[in-house]
């Protein structure tokens, strides 16, 4: 089994680069900090999005508009809303969304937790980008909002490698590491969901809705 080291990393973020002006100038903005999503994410979600063909998709925490403005342009038939908590990135990705020119997303600022309590829609797709010590808690709300077979898709859950390590882990990463440990070992073995674990990026879980226990199909 080949080993995923730094050079194969580097040349699959390399080839994997997004040429579009907008999210370019967006990466500039934030000049390197870690919250965009990292280069191979991106193009992976793409081509989610033109495997799915969602209707709407739905983001949780939207930064400053780099993932909303990705999704968006690249499956440009579908209704993307984006959640993001903090203000000053919220008015960021206004402004950012407002660039772009794209019609086809709805960004709303508040808590998600909150946010999604109030959503009434079906959604195809999920983006998950934001609290790791809430992904248990995104997940039982989004259940409520996934269309059958939807896709969810929630990043950074090897959290620097933490995820995977034994022994004693820092103080300051505890309670997530624990948690996001919990929401791996629920997403793979809930009989109503169908996972996998990506090591791309931070690492992706790539879930799929098969349906609530009382469906006839799984």
């Amino acid at each position: 089994m080949i080993e995923i080291d730094s050079d194969i990393i580097e040349y699959i973020n390399r080839v994997s680069l997004m040429d579009d002006d907008i999210l370019k100038d967006i990466k500039g903005q934030i000049n390197g900090y870690s919250p965009i999503i990292r280069p191979g994410v991106d193009r992976f979600i793409c081509f989610m999005l033109e495997l799915k063909r969602p209707k709407r998709i739905l983001e949780i925490g939207a930064f400053v508009g780099y993932s909303s403005i990705l999704m968006a342009s690249y499956a440009p038939w579908a209704e993307v809303t984006s959640i993001e908590v903090n203000e000053k990135n919220f008015v960021s990705a206004r402004a950012n969304v407002e660039k772009s020119g794209l019609k086809n997303i709805r960004l709303i600022y508040g808590d998600a937790l909150d946010v999604l309590r109030f959503l009434n829609e079906k959604y195809d797709f999920v983006f998950i980008d934001a609290s790791k010590g809430h992904y248990n808690e995104y997940l039982d709300l989004c259940l409520d909002l996934i269309s059958k077979d939807g896709i969810i898709i929630a990043d950074n859950v090897l959290f620097g490698g933490r995820i995977v390590k034994e022994g004693p882990v820092p103080h300051k990463h505890r309670t997530i590491v624990m948690r996001m440990r919990q929401f791996i070992d629920r997403i793979m073995n809930d009989r109503q969901l169908s996972s996998c674990i990506i090591p791309l990026g931070d690492g992706l879980a790539v879930i799929r809705y098969k349906g609530r226990a009382t469906d006839e199909r799984y």
